[in-house]
């Protein structure tokens, strides 16, 4: 039984749950993220993939709404000490499922504001970049490997430090690292997981 909104189309070998893309009310563009997916996934697997995306958006979400110096709601937004979350998700609303192809191989995609999944993206890309450079080094020039790690280090540290340049001082220190922490860590679980060979990102239709 397919689900209320949804249509579906079957192959010989695989099939597709598609929901029509509608556009976010948000004064922010919308995107759509996809997650290549291969081999044989449970339920729980499953879940969890889409429970590590999901805290990865919100931390990236926040970030890109605390870094947004055109916010002219910003206090409001911040609630004193404690994040309002409707008003987050007024403006950037929450992840949403977009489609999904099970098949050989399948994919599943998810919409929700472009530049949080963009920054999901790039965060997922560099880890396995850097996976992919330290299995490339010759392990023979074992001096060579430490300086070229050190610099990978140094990269990512960039990378990650460009998202809090653009937070005030008291919200770098606090909202910002944390949610950069939670950014980092699922963004590298999704990274590592070798069921998910491939993820890409474009503007909503």
């Amino acid at each position: 039984m397919v689900p209320a909104g949804w249509e579906t189309r079957t192959a010989q070998s695989s099939s597709r749950l598609t929901r029509p893309v509608q556009a976010l009310h948000s004064p922010y563009a919308s995107g759509v993220l996809r997650l290549s997916l291969e081999g044989h996934w449970s339920v729980a697997s499953f879940g969890e993939l889409l429970d590590e995306l999901e805290i990865a958006y919100g931390a990236a979400r926040l970030l890109s709404l605390l870094g947004d110096s055109r916010h002219e709601n910003l206090q409001v937004l911040l609630g004193g000490n404690t994040i309002d979350v409707a008003e987050v998700e007024r403006l950037m609303p929450n992840l949403a499922l977009h489609a999904i192809h099970y098949g050989s191989a399948g994919w599943v995609e998810v919409l929700g504001s472009l530049n949080p999944l963009k920054v999901i993206s790039d965060f997922i890309s560099q880890y396995r970049a850097e996976k992919t450079a330290r299995k490339e080094l010759d392990l023979r020039e074992v001096q060579e490997s430490h300086r070229h790690e050190e610099e990978m280090v140094r990269e990512k540290n960039r990378h990650e430090e460009a998202l809090l340049d653009r937070l005030t001082p008291e919200h770098r220190d606090g909202y910002g690292r944390g949610s950069l922490n939670q950014l980092s860590k699922s963004a590298r679980a999704i990274a590592e997981n070798q069921q998910v060979p491939d993820v890409t990102v474009r503007k909503a239709a």
